[in-house]
């Protein structure tokens, strides 16, 4: 959720230029791509609303009459600092939270991607997982060697639950625009460990349309947290504009690759100014809440996405184990009336499957 950096048309440019410089991939997508309802589910910590609780089961079947079918669930490892090549993971939740998670949301009838994060302990505005990175070979080399072993755990695990999408990394762009080749390699190395689709979640500015290796995967995900207006107190005509600004983008980009977009994350928080500033989670921006606002900004995210072809879905951010109140001035829909315009929406039919896109050079 960070942002900053060289002007989109720029980083459009170089993008075009560095795939006209690399091979396509041998193999189009072994799996057919699905159109995906999601939510992104997060796991509570004690024993009252972790995922093994009553509550999280309950907030589950919830989550059935907002519509949805699919769900994300997000393991962390954790790193200390960003220059740290250290990397703890298998603990937030334990494996046999995340399996119990897992087999609740198959047996209420969801649909699961299992998308491990990274969390940096000692971050700020300019240090944070996107800055994640290495000054030496060696220092790339122990780091890769522990992320490595975090994602080959969980996609091992998603293979023995039967998890439906596997994502293999969340927003760690230095790492994704500074060694590809790093990235093609653990890519092979899941797919000899999981056999289903796999997706990598980028974020929406200084990373997604810099990534080299997505012919290698069978989804673009984008943690899309754009802007949708400057204005501090938007219409809706103007939220509307700036919505379908941002899928006009995507759809430009779209072209050069080929592949199914998926919003990995989209969320605002329900506060007057929502569509502003989307990524700033930690209450950046003005503080009076709108849940009206919030509720504006699915629809109109909705309303532009939904009958593009090359759109397969998106996961809201963020659905929480326990049932947050209404009048809290987070992501969560919970309770408020982007909550209804979700129900609205995934009673839809998905848009018809677009023909496979031959990517431009």
């Amino acid at each position: 959720m960070s942002r900053g950096g060289w002007p989109r048309w720029v980083r459009l440019v170089a993008w075009v230029c560095l795939a006209g410089a690399l091979p396509l991939e041998a193999q189009p997508s072994a799996h057919r791509p699905v159109f995906q309802k999601g939510m992104t589910f997060t796991h509570g910590y004690s024993h009252e609303n972790n995922l093994l609780s009553r509550v999280s089961s309950m907030s589950l079947q919830y989550l059935r009459q907002v519509n949805v079918e699919w769900i994300a669930l997000n393991p962390f490892a954790y790193q200390q600092t960003v220059e740290d090549p250290l990397l703890l993971f298998g603990r937030d939740p334990p494996d046999f939270e995340l399996r119990h998670g897992i087999r609740e949301a198959h047996r209420l009838g969801f649909k699961v991607m299992l998308k491990p994060h990274v969390w940096v302990r000692q971050q700020g505005d300019r240090k944070w997982r996107g800055t994640i990175g290495q000054e030496t070979e060696e220092g790339w080399q122990q780091w890769w060697g522990h992320y490595e072993s975090f994602i080959l755990h969980y996609a091992q695990l998603a293979a023995q639950e039967d998890v439906e999408i596997f994502c293999i990394g969340v927003e760690l762009s230095r790492a994704a625009r500074e060694r590809p080749e790093d990235w093609r390699r653990l890519i092979e190395r899941v797919r000899e460990a999981y056999p289903g689709p796999l997706t990598y979640a980028a974020n929406w500015w200084e990373e997604y349309d810099l990534i080299e290796f997505w012919r290698a995967l069978d989804y673009i995900g984008i943690n899309a947290f754009f802007p949708l207006a400057r204005e501090p107190n938007p219409t809706l005509e103007q939220l509307r504009a700036g919505a379908v600004r941002v899928a006009d983008e995507i759809e430009r980009f779209h072209r050069l690759t080929g592949r199914p977009i998926l919003l990995t994350e989209v969320g605002f928080r329900s506060v007057r100014g929502a569509g502003r500033s989307p990524w700033e989670w930690r209450g950046g921006g003005d503080s009076a809440q709108s849940m009206e606002e919030q509720a504006r900004c699915y629809q109109v995210v909705l309303e532009a996405f939904w009958q593009r072809p090359w759109f397969y879905g998106m996961y809201w951010w963020k659905w929480h184990a326990d049932h947050h109140t209404p009048h809290e001035v987070g992501y969560s829909p919970q309770g408020k009336p982007a909550e209804k315009v979700i129900a609205e929406w995934y009673q839809r039919s998905g848009p018809a499957p677009a023909p496979t896109a031959r990517p431009t050079r």
